[in-house]
C-alpha cells in the first residue's frame, strides 16, 4: 500500500494520496469494496464536500507532512472520533487531492472494537468533533458555504454509530434506549444551531434555566 501511494505523490505535488480498500469480518468475509475513481481533486477550486470527499479514517491515506505543520493542524489525542474532528480541516487546506482506483488496504472488522462499542464518551466525543468542525469553519469564514454539508455530516456519523449500537452485542432494550437519547441530542444539537458553542461558562449554566419545555404530551407520548 505504502509504494502505491507514495508513487502516486511523486507523481505530481499532492498534499493527500487516497486509495480503495476492502472491508472483511470477523470470518475473512468480504463486507464492501471500496475503489474511487482515479482522479485529482482540487477542493477550494472545485467547491468539494470537505466532509464527504472520502471517508475520515487517515489509515488509506498518505499526506504531505507541511499540510500539517504549515496550517497547524494535529489529531486530538485522547477522544474517540479524532479523525472525524481533522480530515475534512486537511482536506479544506489541501491544493491538491489524488486518489487512487485500487483498493489497497485491507480493514478487518473487529466487532469487539472501540468503533463498535457505544458510551456516554463515545456520544460526548462526536459532539466535540462537530464543535470541532465548526469552530474551524468559522474561523475560516465559510461555515454558511458549508452550512448544508455540516448538517449532512452529524446525521451521517451518528446514524453510522446508532446502526453500530443497535447491531452491536448485549442487551438489546439498552441499545434501543441509549440510540434514542442519542436522537434527542442529536435533534437538539442542530436545533439550537450550535448557539451554546461561544458561551461563556455562567451564560451556559443561565441556559438551563432560561428556557422552558412544555410538559404537554406530543403525539408520540406513551398512552
Amino acid at each position: 500500500m505504502i509504494e502505491c501511494l507514495s508513487g502516486a505523490a511523486m507523481e505530481g505535488d499532492h498534499d493527500i494520496v487516497v486509495c480503495g480498500f476492502t472491508e472483511f469480518d470477523a470470518n475473512r468475509e468480504v463486507v464492501a469494496t471500496y475503489r474511487p475513481d482515479p482522479k485529482v481533486i482540487c477542493p477550494n477550486k472545485q467547491d468539494a464536500n470537505i466532509f464527504a470527499l472520502t471517508n475520515s479514517a487517515p489509515w488509506n491515506k498518505l499526506f504531505k507532512k507541511s499540510l500539517f505543520t504549515s496550517n497547524n493542524i494535529l489529531f486530538k489525542e485522547g477522544i474517540y472520533h479524532d479523525d472525524l474532528a481533522t480530515m475534512p480541516k486537511l482536506i479544506f487546506k489541501a491544493e491538491s487531492i489524488r486518489f487512487v482506483g485500487t483498493d489497497c488496504y485491507e480493514y478487518l472488522q473487529n466487532p469487539e472494537s472501540i468503533s463498535h462499542r457505544r458510551s456516554a464518551q463515545h456520544v460526548l466525543d462526536y459532539f466535540y468533533a462537530f464543535d470541532e468542525l465548526k469552530s474551524f469553519c468559522t474561523d475560516e469564514g465559510i461555515f454558511q458555504r458549508y452550512a448544508i454539508d455540516f448538517r449532512k455530516a452529524v446525521n451521517a456519523n451518528l446514524h453510522f454509530h446508532a446502526a453500530k449500537a443497535l447491531g452491536s452485542k448485549g442487551d438489546r432494550d439498552d441499545a434501543i434506549r441509549y440510540v434514542r437519547q442519542l436522537l434527542l441530542l442529536r435533534d437538539g444539537y442542530l436545533a439550537g444551531g450550535g448557539a451554546a458553542l461561544y458561551c461563556e461558562p455562567a451564560e451556559l449554566l443561565e441556559r438551563f434555566t432560561s428556557r422552558t419545555v412544555d410538559p404537554s404530551p406530543s403525539d408520540h407520548s406513551p398512552t
